[in-house]
């Protein structure tokens, strides 16, 4: 599945609604332009491409910041938008049944990695530094351990994206310590001694790793020291 995204006109620029009613009208707008049996990979891309062509903005970063819930909030749109097609296009796009079974499978992940975040306040970065701490150490102990570890970083990168802007959300030395203590079990929990072809949710969790320090606001001088002595 393809679609044009240069056709797309983006409704958030040149106009002053809510930032709520924008993102609708965007979302609503990739929907009409984005074929019904588009995977989920595709919708990914497509919502990627539209945030990458706005300029900095409030509402660019909600996007940044939310892309994930955006990203299943965009495949509904379509999916809603197959739905009410005749079922003779239906059973024409039976070929494509595979790869849409795929985009639910990751649905599904997805669901699963944020249930285990349930009651946890996800606007403190250190409570879910913390669930994930538990939940890797959980996960060294199953029959599973390397799957159970990978939705326990998929639900900690859903909350906690690295590429979103470094005010979308702070760290502090607390959640710079959970992080030092949790990595040993994830790398252990992944089995990534002499892995040759890491996993996009690993190379990811790297890279929230390398850059959390980066998100730790002004500290006083103890303060600062213990944050440079956590980042090396």
């Amino acid at each position: 599945a393809s679609c044009n995204l240069s056709k797309v006109k983006n409704p958030i620029i040149g106009c002053a609604p809510t930032m709520a009613s924008s993102i609708d009208r965007l979302l609503e707008a990739l929907a009409s332009k984005l074929p019904a049996d588009a995977t989920r990979s595709t919708v990914e891309f497509a919502l990627r491409a539209a945030i990458d062509a706005l300029p900095q903005s409030k509402t660019r970063d909600r996007l940044l910041a939310r892309q994930v819930g955006y990203i299943r909030r965009l495949l509904s749109l379509v999916q809603e938008k197959g739905a009410e097609k005749p079922d003779v296009e239906a059973l024409e796009g039976n070929k494509e049944e595979g790869k849409e079974d795929l985009a639910s499978g990751e649905d599904d992940g997805l669901a699963a990695a944020l249930a285990a975040y349930e009651g946890v306040d996800t606007d403190s970065p250190a409570a879910c530094f913390q669930r994930c701490k538990d939940l890797l150490a959980k996960a060294l102990v199953s029959i599973r351990p390397e799957a159970r570890a990978e939705e326990a970083l998929e639900g900690l990168l859903s909350l906690l994206p690295p590429e979103s802007p470094l005010d979308a959300w702070e760290a502090d030395a607390t959640c710079l310590q959970t992080l030092a203590t949790l990595l040993p079990s994830a790398v252990a929990a992944m089995a990534m001694v002499g892995s040759e072809a890491p996993k996009v949710v690993w190379c990811r969790f790297s890279g929230l790793v390398a850059g959390c320090h980066f998100r730790v606001q002004e500290l006083s001088a103890p303060g600062e020291k213990e944050v440079k002595e956590l980042a090396s």
